[in-house]
């Protein structure tokens, strides 16, 4: 696989007209890039952190699409907030359980007192 084609549709898909300017971009020196072309490497770290809409698999295998799909990432963020709030009910109906049986254990000894 091509690194140095990557990063070169990369550069392109982000309009920047320079290397340095793509650089700067990646918060890398322009030296460390110039490096990445010529070893034929980059750092996926980097590029999954600064390249949000670039598909990660993309960045491995090369294989198309290169940008992630909007309508999947939804969906995925769609079911991470369903399960968080299912796991937020769950921990709500055990703090209504637990205050519940407070209540009861007070109100026993309360009337223990009459």
């Amino acid at each position: 696989m091509n690194k140095s084609l990557i990063l070169n549709r990369i550069k392109e898909h982000y309009n920047f007209k320079s290397d340095a300017e793509f650089a700067r971009f990646l918060k890398i020196s322009p030296q460390v890039l110039a490096n990445w072309h010529r070893r034929n490497s980059f750092d996926y770290d980097v590029l999954y952190t600064r390249c949000e809409d670039i598909d990660p698999n993309w960045l491995f295998s090369g294989k198309e699409p290169m940008l992630k799909d909007r309508d999947t990432d939804f969906d995925n963020s769609s079911d991470s907030l369903i399960h968080k709030l299912e796991e937020s009910r769950e921990k709500l109906i055990e703090m209504d359980r637990a205050i519940q049986e407070e209540v009861d254990r007070l109100t026993k000894l309360i009337e223990s007192f009459h």
